[in-house]
């Protein structure tokens, strides 16, 4: 079995991939799997974080904070430093951990029918400086 290709943007994604095929690919995904929501995860352009794969089928039934769980474990360096923090955004809003995956599908999904998540790697404390 061959494994597909990790993009590192969904700009790039898009590119590469048509609205068509894109909306096709998510319709097959829902009508096989009915409860389950077709998300794709992308890094933002400038981080080094690396995903193991990028689409994933999710309960909708499922709390946005065990998303975030999930979609962790597949990052390849996981392993954060103590002064960097992991964001979790839709549509260039933060997502809002308390609410359902069905939730945050309702109000960001995409023209595709995915529920596009970029993560951003953001330094927490600043950058140290010497006085």
């Amino acid at each position: 079995m061959s494994r597909s290709k990790i993009y590192p943007t969904w700009e790039e994604y898009r590119k590469n991939n048509s609205d068509e095929v894109l909306r096709e690919e998510s319709t097959r995904l829902r009508t096989r799997n009915p409860g389950r929501i077709p998300v794709l995860v992308f890094t933002k352009a400038n981080d080094d974080l690396v995903m193991q794969r990028q689409k994933f089928l999710i309960p909708g039934s499922l709390p946005v904070m065990q998303v975030k769980q999930v979609i962790r474990q597949y990052l390849e360096n996981s392993k954060l430093k103590s002064d960097q923090a992991l964001y979790y955004f839709v549509q260039n809003t933060l997502l809002d951990s308390s609410s359902l995956l069905s939730q945050v599908e309702k109000q960001h999904c995409d023209a595709s029918g995915f529920v596009v998540i970029s993560l951003s790697l953001e330094s927490t404390f600043g950058k140290a400086s010497l006085v």
